[in-house]
């Protein structure tokens, strides 16, 4: 395995995002400048507090407050402070307070989601935090809420969101919802929602982190096209600790073809990915000090290939060396949230997406044995792996256990992968997400690519979503 050295420079990343035909403002353009973080009642602790809606709360093993602890821990090492953060983060949350008849966040129940008098809103109001800051916005741009928004949104933003901890004196920084890719948040919490918080800040002289902008065309780093996967959580937390908290931080860049995806992977199964911009760049930020080895591997549209080990404690631009018939992809299937009630009546890989789910957006609990969902090819290949990309890690039932089967188009008729012919591997992917990978004893020739659940069943209310399925080939590009 090779081993490049990299020379790393300790700098602060001004990021501006640019993306096909447009471009963005660099991520604090918005921001008032930010005040020194004073310790309130002089303990020596800086406490601080993140509020917002599942975009806050994460998952247990990937969210930006638990990643912003880790930002801080490293800054406690040179400023002698301690830090404590917490996150009050609620699913489903927004900013209307007042209690109606409404149906929040599309699933048909009424007067469901309500923050105010939930424990994670009411434990923030509990003590006294030296920064609090709001990510709030995003399920107001939906269903009954984005229906009468602007009667409520500034209002309640300022009375219950602001106001409760301006008054005790805590630093309060607004962010703008991160930026959305998947389909129904997309108009108007990248406009309206962004544009209106942009100006509540300065209306009120608040410092606002334009996270909506940092996260700009990022979809590698988001999930399922809203929340952040570990790259993007830890994105917006090392913003948030440049920003407010006046941290350091130093960068690798990988210079490589335009939207050519570069994978890091840590020996502890940490993931960050990026796609290289137009100007032919991926940049990583790292901490300082955070000296570790990453595996990493570059691929794009025909071409994948992984060049070893990069070590991070010292370097500038690595150039990925990019030459055909490295190690082919025969398509990567677009990321998809899978509802397996509707694709079992449809196949149609461009447009395996928000079009095709179901109308609360999300699949049910329990799937009827049969249905399924899948990629159809352009043509014929011949393939030796499929890797599936499932969004929560709470659903285990692999190949094996009989939670799903592989079925492939071969000479035009469907049929179930030979049980003996391929073996599945699991393992972490990026936060909450899991990779399956099916590698064959010898290539297939292959028109297509379904998976087909086996019976019904999972713990999680909203999983598992299959958002990706690559399908592996050296057969040329």
């Amino acid at each position: 395995m090779n081993l490049i050295k990299l020379t790393m420079s300790a700098t602060v990343i001004a990021a501006a995002m640019t993306s096909v035909g447009a471009s963005v403002p660099a991520d604090d353009a918005t921001s008032s400048s930010f005040p020194p973080v004073r310790d309130i009642d002089g303990d020596g602790v800086i406490r601080v507090a993140c509020v917002g809606d599942s975009i806050t709360a994460g998952t247990p093993n990937c969210n930006y407050p638990a990643l912003l602890q880790k930002c801080l821990d490293v800054l406690s090492k040179s400023d002698g402070r301690k830090y404590v953060v917490t996150n009050h983060g609620k699913g489903g949350a927004a900013c209307r307070h007042v209690r109606e008849n409404v149906d929040v966040n599309g699933d048909g129940v009424k007067n469901d989601y309500f923050y105010y008098d939930d424990k994670a809103y009411l434990s923030s109001l509990s003590y006294t935090p030296d920064v609090v800051i709001v990510q709030m916005g995003t399920n107001d741009a939906l269903f009954d809420n984005w229906s009468n928004w602007l009667r409520y949104f500034d209002a309640d933003y300022q009375t219950y969101l602001v106001k409760p901890y301006a008054d005790k004196g805590s630093l309060v920084v607004l962010s703008t919802p991160p930026y959305a890719c998947n389909g129904w948040h997309d108009k108007n919490v990248n406009g309206p929602v962004h544009d209106r918080e942009v100006a509540l800040a300065r209306k009120l002289g608040l410092p606002i982190v334009d996270t909506n902008r940092l996260m700009f065309g990022m979809d590698e780093m988001l999930a399922d096209g809203l929340h952040g996967n570990h790259a993007g959580y830890m994105r917006m937390a090392q913003n948030f600790y440049r920003l407010v908290f006046g941290g350091k931080l130093v960068t690798v860049n990988f210079a490589a073809k335009p939207a050519t995806r570069i994978t890091l992977r840590g020996r502890d199964g940490e993931t960050f990915c990026r796609a290289a911009g137009e100007n032919g760049v991926a940049d990583f930020t790292f901490l300082p000090g955070d000296e570790r080895l990453f595996d990493w591997t570059a691929e794009c549209t025909g071409f994948k290939k992984s060049y070893g080990t990069v070590c991070i404690s010292a370097g500038t631009t690595v150039r990925v060396e990019q030459r055909p018939g490295d190690f082919n992809l025969a398509r990567q299937g677009r990321p998809v949230q899978c509802s397996a009630k509707v694709y079992g009546n449809r196949l149609d890989c461009k447009t395996l997406n928000d079009g095709n789910r179901l109308k609360d957006g999300y699949q049910p609990e329990r799937w009827k044995s049969g249905d399924w969902c899948g990629v159809e090819l352009d043509r014929e290949c011949a393939i030796h792996s499929v890797a599936l990309y499932w969004e929560t890690e709470k659903f285990v039932a692999t190949y094996k256990k009989g939670g799903y089967e592989l079925l492939l188009r071969i000479n035009g008729e469907w049929k179930p992968a030979a049980r003996g012919s391929f073996a599945v591997a699991r393992r972490p992917y990026s936060g909450d997400v899991i990779e399956d990978t099916a590698k064959f004893s010898a290539p297939v020739r292959i028109s297509g690519v379904r998976v087909r659940f086996l019976d019904g069943g999972c713990s999680h209310m909203y999983a598992p979503k299959l958002y990706e399925m690559e399908l592996l080939t050296d057969d040329a590009p």
